[in-house]
């Protein structure tokens, strides 16, 4: 699923190169996606029921430091099952590069929550970005996501920090620093004539789920 998954991405990038329009923000790039998901669905005889901003604070039992952020980008009802979408799409523009690495950290530890309370069968990350302070390995990076970057199952994703704990910092919001279900790995991809790189979808499951 994830390649196919980054195939809608790609395809939703290329979309807005060939319409000589760039795509203004997460919300929207969620909405140009969720058309070509739902483009693909139906070309496979499936019909999903699509929810966006959907709030999810009180239903998935949150901790309270998940306050930050109480929606879910895009809730899609698969043939009994929920999958969840969480969308990152920083600039080049935006000044504060290393807040923006914390907020992808952020969106992956919602998604471990919502998939092992059971609330989500599957939980997956986009991203797309012209920043290469992102998908660049750069100097002592707080909250990697450079190319290549690989986080073991089981592991801590910020091996660095106290386990299991919040990590709390005044400019870059809290951080649950949680076990990942299952390995991940930063892979960016380039797009001929695109400036920006997207992300091999990101996803989260467990099987308890």
């Amino acid at each position: 699923m994830t390649s196919q998954t980054g195939e809608l991405v790609r395809k939703t990038l290329e979309y807005a190169t060939q319409h000589a329009f760039e795509i203004s923000d997460e919300k929207a790039f969620s909405i140009y996606f969720a058309f070509f998901y739902l483009e693909k669905m139906r070309v496979e005889g499936i019909n999903p029921v699509f929810e966006f901003e959907r709030h999810v604070f009180k239903e998935a039992k949150f901790p309270q430091f998940f306050t930050e952020k109480e929606r879910l980008d895009i809730l899609v009802h698969i043939e009994g099952k929920r999958v969840g979408f969480e969308f990152k799409y920083p600039k080049v523009t935006d000044q504060q590069s290393t807040k923006k690495r914390a907020e992808i950290y952020q969106a992956i530890c919602r998604l471990v929550h919502l998939t092992g309370v059971g609330f989500l069968y599957k939980g997956i990350l986009i991203c797309a970005t012209n920043n290469p302070a992102v998908y660049s390995e750069g100097e002592s990076k707080l909250y990697p996501t450079h190319n290549g970057y690989y986080i073991d199952k089981n592991s801590y994703i910020l091996p660095l920090e106290s386990p299991n704990k919040v990590i709390s910092h005044s400019s870059y919001g809290k951080i649950w620093n949680c076990k990942a279900p299952n390995s991940i790995r930063f892979q960016w991809n380039t797009i001929q004539g695109h400036s920006y790189q997207y992300l091999s979808p990101i996803e989260i499951s467990n099987v308890t789920s």
